[in-house]
């Protein structure tokens, strides 16, 4: 296949008015995780 063939891109992603995101799947942990991971960085 030459490379001329081939699209430079993917196919393009449809929009989807019913798509959250990550943001919706959020738990305590993750609060957790972040505020563990900030104290890590400050005592390095």
């Amino acid at each position: 296949m030459e490379p001329a063939d081939k699209p430079k891109y993917g196919q393009p992603k449809t929009y989807d008015a019913n798509f959250k995101g990550p943001i919706q799947n959020r738990s305590c942990t993750d609060v957790i995780c972040c505020v563990l991971f900030v104290l890590a960085i400050l005592a390095y």
